[in-house]
């Protein structure tokens, strides 16, 4: 029986850090055609879970010529995964190709990737994937 309540705190906790649909809604408007725009270099679009909270959600620029700055890269990342949200110390990894440079942060709940064009200093994708059962993982 305690084990059982404390498995079930830690699934909703989880849970609690992946967005709903609404809640999205509230930090980026509504989607147009599943999307959101951000702002005007940046959409995101959003896979969700079974539960119908966010699993996998992909910020890319408007424009893919350009890319978009790494403040709002910054920025939506730390609105969508608070550093506070993010459990465990994470591992890092870079890759660097030219002046394009991959960048992976595995934490125990979540793993973010960006990858970012250096010499434009713009980035080109975001992507972060929430760790939790109804993501399937």
């Amino acid at each position: 029986m305690r084990l059982s309540i404390i498995v079930l705190a830690c699934l909703w906790t989880t849970s609690a850090n992946a967005q709903t649909p609404s809640e999205l809604q509230s930090m980026f408007g509504n989607p147009e055609n599943g999307v959101y725009i951000v702002n005007l270099e940046a959409r995101l679009s959003v896979t969700n879970g079974s539960d119908g909270r966010a699993c996998h959600l992909a910020l890319e620029p408007r424009d893919p010529q350009k890319g978009f700055s790494t403040e709002i890269a910054s920025r939506t990342l730390n609105e969508i995964v608070p550093m506070n949200t993010r459990r465990g110390k994470p591992h890092s990894a870079v890759t660097y190709l030219s002046c394009v440079a991959q960048e992976t942060q595995a934490y125990r709940n979540v793993t973010i990737s960006t990858v970012t064009i250096d010499c434009k200093r713009k980035v080109q994708h975001l992507t972060i994937t929430w760790r939790r059962p109804p993501c399937g993982n």
